[in-house]
């Protein structure tokens, strides 16, 4: 079955696939699949089988005319004592490749430092390398305990059940469901599904609308100058 150039874009950003990627699943080069995508060559019939092959193999299926459909969804399950630090390389390494924005809804301002590493400082640093190359954004819905505003993370607080109780993050085309074990140790279940992370970007930005900025205390002699100032 031939396959337009169309069909292996779309293909390619559903599964989230960069060229490369493509190129080390068929077998073809990344110069190739980028002269068939923009129309500048066209495709062997041993080339179309081993881009379909490799497509297929991760569960795309191509409909007649110019549709594509996912049959199963890629599912990566990231646990145990350093579960954290595999899951901060799985995100930098897709950001520094997609950009764009790093996505949280959490129940405490805690529970999500913990989830980058259960040092602060260490969170802290991580959050200031996925800063270079995205946005981080995070609700924090019916907020449990104490917050405090982070210059690495734009925060704001949703009114209490407004959320689920599940935590996750979003991140390309990726939800990741965040949990702890009874041992402490977080677990990541990251669903590489691009209508799964479409839906739960509109569900984040949903709470972030009704949601107001966390914003730093001011002690009282900041709040009397400001008084002073409008006398």
């Amino acid at each position: 079955m031939f396959i337009s150039a169309a069909q292996m874009r779309a293909a390619r950003g559903m599964l989230d696939w960069s060229r490369e990627e493509l190129a080390q699943a068929s077998g073809i080069s990344s110069g190739t699949i980028r002269n068939l995508e923009i129309g500048n060559l066209s495709p062997r019939e041993n080339t179309t089988a081993r881009i379909r092959q490799a497509f297929e193999g991760a569960g795309i299926s191509f409909l007649e005319g110019e549709g594509i459909r996912r049959e199963r969804m890629d599912v990566k399950v990231i646990d145990g004592f350093d579960s954290c630090e595999v899951f901060f390389d799985t995100v930098l390494h897709t950001i520094k490749r997609k950009g764009g924005e790093l996505l949280g809804v959490f129940k405490s301002q805690e529970t999500m430092i913990k989830s980058f590493a259960g040092d602060n400082d260490l969170a802290f640093n991580r959050m200031e390398s996925l800063g270079v190359h995205a946005d981080i954004k995070c609700v924090l819905a019916g907020l449990e305990g104490t917050a405090m505003p982070i210059q690495q993370c734009k925060t704001r607080i949703a009114p209490k059940n407004s959320a689920g109780p599940t935590a996750y993050f979003v991140y390309g085309n990726r939800q990741a469901l965040v949990h702890k074990d009874n041992n402490g140790d977080h677990k990541f279940i990251i669903l590489n599904d691009i209508e799964i992370a479409l839906s739960a970007k509109e569900c984040f930005y949903g709470l972030w609308e009704m949601g107001d900025p966390l914003l730093a205390p001011m002690n009282t002699d900041k709040r009397m100058e400001k008084v002073d100032a409008h006398v």
